[in-house]
């Protein structure tokens, strides 16, 4: 089965290294460098996932996820934070907003696959 994520990013060798770990899941990526992207393509696309950079050009991560989870064909699609900010206060926040799980920069990759494979159980 092909996993359909939506990859919200704007830093390219960020993007590679998602590239690579996400095609070890068979997943189909559609990309969005800022919020307002990520926004526009998900009115009209279906998703099984969104991995989403907290730092971005314009609107933060958490701003988009807020709107993200607004929307009724995305409100139960879960969303993992991409961060490099790993400060306990800025991680309870970061979860407030609607986020389904974090995960730090530099990527782990197996915590990451692991926590993919859970949420998509």
């Amino acid at each position: 089965m092909t996993i359909r994520v939506l990859l919200v990013e704007d830093n390219e060798d960020n993007t590679k290294l998602m590239e690579w770990i996400l095609e070890e899941l068979d997943c189909k990526i559609t990309y969005a460098k800022d919020g307002e992207q990520a926004l526009e393509v998900s009115k009209g696309a279906t998703f099984d996932l969104v991995l989403m950079d907290i730092r971005l050009p314009g609107m933060s991560g958490e701003q988009v996820t807020e709107k993200l989870r607004a929307m009724p064909s995305m409100k139960d699609v879960p969303v993992i934070a991409v961060t490099a900010h790993a400060v306990t206060t800025e991680l309870e926040r970061i979860r407030a907003c609607g986020f389904d799980e974090i995960v730090t920069k530099p990527i782990d990759v197996p915590e990451l696959m692991a926590k993919i494979e859970r949420l998509l159980s």
